[in-house]
């Protein structure tokens, strides 16, 4: 069976989405068309690749998802944006400050990476999504000990400040047979890109991915969600990315009652024509002999038979007739 591709290019732009379904966040949106994809008798399979995208890193590393600090039991938020250690250990500082009046004394090893913290009188922090940051275990809540005149509390892992290290693409009415540790099963992730870039900076994915097998064969809105390695949803602060996706139709080749004809055979019939009518002309056919032409009769010779004992010799001019001397 022969086949051939037709190939469909689809340009994705967050900004021209039909229903942006967490508005500013723009990573739940969907896209109204006609007729991406329908299913007809002479497909034989669909494929699908991401041809390149463009993502602003415009999310930040303390998002609404991590902001809060359970400090003896009371929260304290602090300012969503991107932190180092030096400015986070300030925002922490003011803040817990604002919040009990106690002035902490947060520090960080440039050894190990470790923060320290220390107060007066005793506290406890959890290890909820901003603890975890910090380096604390995560679920738990974890006690100052008295050390020397101050109480002291030291996470056990480093602060990670690294925040999200990868995107991931999902889309039911693009869904492949993907699979995904966050879930443990099949899904709709169709591509996931890694977070090479800076903050307030673009994210550059320009490397086509292979093709792999599209799971709908009816396709007329296309939804895209966008989450961070744990499956939360990502916040683009109203910041547009692009996509472009390219889906691959494989066909029946149709069957043809009659092969069509090159053009050098075309020319070779022509000139073939020429050269007989050529030859036809050099050398005529000669004309049908008696034979060949059985309707063409010779004058048969007249038999006059032997009439001299008729003839009158005193008729002079029947005489001379019939001897032959006029």
């Amino acid at each position: 069976m022969e086949t051939y591709t037709e190939t469909r290019i689809i340009s994705l732009n967050s900004l021209y989405a039909n229903h942006k379904k967490n508005t500013t966040f723009l990573s739940n949106l969907e896209f109204y068309f006609k007729e991406v994809l329908k299913d007809e008798p002479d497909i034989v399979r669909t494929t699908l690749q991401v041809i390149n995208a463009q993502f602003p890193v415009s999310y930040y590393t303390i998002s609404y998802l991590n902001d809060t600090l359970i400090l003896n039991g009371s929260n304290i938020i602090i300012k969503r944006g991107n932190y180092n250690s030096s400015s986070l250990i300030t925002e922490l500082t003011s803040k817990i400050f604002t919040a009990t009046g106690n002035t902490y004394v947060i520090t960080i090893s440039r050894i190990d990476g470790k923060m320290s913290f220390s107060n007066s009188t005793t506290f406890t922090i959890f290890g909820n999504a901003l603890g975890v940051i910090l380096g604390f275990e995560s679920g738990i809540t974890q006690t100052a000990v008295l050390t020397g005149l101050l109480y002291k509390l030291d996470p056990p892992y480093p602060l990670n400040l690294l925040g999200i290290k990868k995107l991931k693409i999902f889309s039911t009415a693009l869904s492949t047979s993907s699979f995904d540790s966050f879930g443990s099963g099949n899904n709709s992730l169709i591509k996931t890109i890694t977070v090479n870039a800076p903050p307030f900076s673009l994210i550059v994915f320009e490397t086509p991915t292979e093709p792999v097998i599209l799971k709908s064969k009816t396709i007329n809105t296309i939804d895209i969600q966008i989450f961070d390695e744990d499956n939360n949803f990502i916040n683009f602060n109203n910041c547009n990315f692009t996509i472009t996706l390219q889906i691959n139709i494989i066909r029946t080749q149709p069957i043809l009652t009659s092969p069509i004809k090159s053009i050098t055979d075309v020319l070779q019939q022509e000139l073939e024509k020429i050269d007989r009518d050529i030859q036809t002309l050099a050398n005529p056919q000669e004309n049908p002999t008696q034979e060949e032409n059985p309707t063409q009769e010779e004058n048969p010779t007249q038999d006059l038979g032997d009439s001299t004992e008729n003839l009158d010799p005193s008729n002079t001019l029947d005489f001379l007739q019939y001897s032959g001397q006029i």
